[in-house]
């Protein structure tokens, strides 16, 4: 059985009926949670979103914009982590989310924190801040609107009293973040403006996310060991995928309402 040692701060709730576009169902009949590992790393999250970043010549106010929105949740699974970490009873998954917070704080290297490799290359694309942000027709709440719903809605998975859902969230997070750098990289390898050095985050994740999402697999395994509810497994999965999906739709939205605004600038 796993079990959390309960902490001081008041539980986030979690909505297990949270209606999202873009819908993903697993079948709920697979033999294994291992089956459901393999149904998510067989998705693609290529939608609206990243074909239409991809049809445009590069644009790095676009990726600024996506970095931007993306502050908070990087410095906030670090904390996710190590509290599942600190309150998780069972070896096999302790020792594998370990070895991603290991990963996560640099190997013990503060100058090699992620957070702190995060923040090199988000600012490195300053100087392409879409114009409407710079000269105040759009207000700093709204263009970070998708990131702090994003990290609104994913808290109470990574937060809950119930350790098969925090387990769950980190099972499908791991796979979306190594296909969301598979697309991230794609866009930057489009562009010579960026600093090999400033890159450092991007090209270290390329390959850590990889690995953290084989971690998945393992996982997967464990909580079919110590007889988990599969059903719960199924469902929070579906759920954090589609809060994925979402951030995307409306990163997408907000991209196309900051590109009509620049538009009326000029």
């Amino acid at each position: 059985m796993v079990t959390f040692h309960s902490v001081s701060q008041k539980e986030s709730p979690v909505s297990l009926s949270f209606p999202e576009n873009n819908s993903t169902t697993p079948d709920r009949n697979y033999q294994s949670l291992e089956a459901l590992i393999d149904f998510y790393e067989q998705k693609d999250i290529r939608n609206d979103y990243f074909q239409w970043l991809h049809s445009r010549p590069i644009d790095l106010s676009s990726i600024w914009l996506l970095l931007h929105n993306l502050q908070g949740i990087t410095a906030e699974f670090v904390r996710w982590l190590a509290s599942a970490v600190s309150r998780i009873d069972d070896n096999v998954i302790r020792c594998l989310l370990v070895k991603q917070l290991y990963d996560e704080l640099g190997n013990g290297n503060p100058e090699q924190c992620h957070t702190l490799l995060y923040n090199r290359f988000y600012h490195a694309f300053y100087p392409w801040q879409p114009e409407s942000i710079a000269t105040g027709k759009m207000d700093a709440l709204n263009i970070s609107s998708p990131g702090i719903k994003l990290r609104q809605r994913l808290e109470g998975y990574f937060n809950a009293p119930d350790p098969t859902i925090i387990i769950a969230a980190f099972l499908v997070e791991e796979i979306y973040a190594k296909k969301f750098n598979e697309c991230l990289n794609e866009q930057i390898m489009r562009t010579q403006e960026i600093s090999e050095h400033d890159l450092t985050w991007l090209t270290l994740h390329s390959v850590v996310e990889a690995d953290h999402a084989g971690d998945s697999i393992h996982l997967a395994r464990r909580l079919d060991e110590i007889e988990v509810s599969r059903s719960l497994v199924y469902m929070v999965t579906e759920e954090v995928w589609n809060i994925f999906m979402r951030f995307q739709d409306e990163m997408y939205a907000l991209n196309l309402e900051i590109f009509s605004v620049d538009i009326s600038i000029k």
